[in-house]
């Protein structure tokens, strides 16, 4: 449940952060399909260590259960 604060963060800025959402197993695999994701995308610019990933939900299935998953 989330607190009169955290919604009126959410309704100022869209976005709230919400730590142990998922547990460590989850986000490892988040992280390691991310950095496979990531590793397969062409650079923003030679000396940008930024990458930008449109639909990342369609790379990996594991993006996919995390934004069904029914605690979001």
């Amino acid at each position: 449940m989330l607190t009169l604060e955290q919604l009126k963060h959410f309704a100022q800025h869209g976005w709230l952060i919400q730590e142990k959402v998922f547990d460590d197993e989850c986000m490892d695999a988040c992280r390691q399909a991310m950095d496979e994701t990531a590793a397969t995308q062409p650079a923003m610019k030679d000396d940008d260590e930024q990458t930008f990933m449109m639909g990342i939900i369609n790379h990996h299935q594991i993006f996919r259960d995390c934004f069904l998953n029914p605690t979001l």
